[in-house]
């Protein structure tokens, strides 16, 4: 019988385990300069508007990241690069296509070429 793990563990893959956490909200704000956004009616500010400038190939602003784009383009992609992920989030969001989806096609695709069924 396996042994989950307790509330508040953290279960890492092996292979990443060195890797440093670039996916928490104060590294976004700090890597994105995001800053709050709040809704029409809404005090609190719980959108981001975000600014890339550097490096030249990641420049864009706009809408923040969520977590589905963090999660499907760039985690479960083995994408750690912040700005990467925030430009791949920008090309979904101006071609209206769903980061969720876009992910799990990329993702999709990779496994594909990594086992030789596509080229």
């Amino acid at each position: 019988m396996s042994k989950r793990p307790s509330s508040g563990s953290v279960l890492m893959n092996p292979i990443h385990s060195q890797a440093p956490d670039t996916t928490s909200v104060h590294i976004r704000n700090e890597v994105l300069k995001a800053k709050p956004l709040p809704c029409l009616h809404g005090p609190l500010g719980g959108h981001r508007h975000i600014e890339v400038e550097q490096p030249e190939k990641y420049a864009c602003e706009g809408s923040g990241l969520k977590y589905e784009a963090v999660g499907m383009l760039g985690m479960s992609n083995l994408v750690s690069d912040l700005k990467a992920v925030t430009k791949a989030n920008d090309y979904c969001n101006k071609l209206g296509i769903n980061v969720i989806s876009a992910g799990a096609a990329i993702g999709f695709a990779t496994e594909c070429c990594e086992r030789g069924l596509i080229r």
